[in-house]
């Protein structure tokens, strides 16, 4: 039997990302995402991932660090996509992660 979210990663797979997220945030119960945790993040329309930036220092400095995935929804002034949308960095955002994502949340 197909779960709400297996329908929801078959839009996704298909390209039809908007209906696919529409499921997932509306109608997907909270232990379907738990239990595929891993496939909910790729889908997932609030996820970004910044681009590798160079860190700010001399110019000897050739470390790199590769950027987590952020999470929209988790904005660092309470105020959502503003902060973003005004030019600040997507990396002022919180990371996405299991332990603090809003589709596990009961509010939602």
């Amino acid at each position: 039997m197909i779960t709400i979210l297996g329908m929801a990663l078959d839009l996704a797979e298909k390209g039809e990302i908007q209906k696919a997220n529409d499921l997932l945030w509306n109608h997907t119960p909270i232990w379907q995402i738990k239990a595929n945790w891993e496939d909910v993040q790729k889908i997932c329309d609030q996820g970004i991932t910044p681009s590798l930036e160079r860190r700010r220092c001399n110019g000897l400095n050739i470390e790199i660090g590769f950027p987590l995935r952020r999470c929209l929804m988790r904005s660092p002034d309470g105020l959502g996509l503003r902060w973003y949308m005004s030019g600040g960095s997507v990396t002022a955002y919180g990371i996405c992660e299991r332990k603090n994502c809003p589709l596990l949340s009961e509010e939602r």
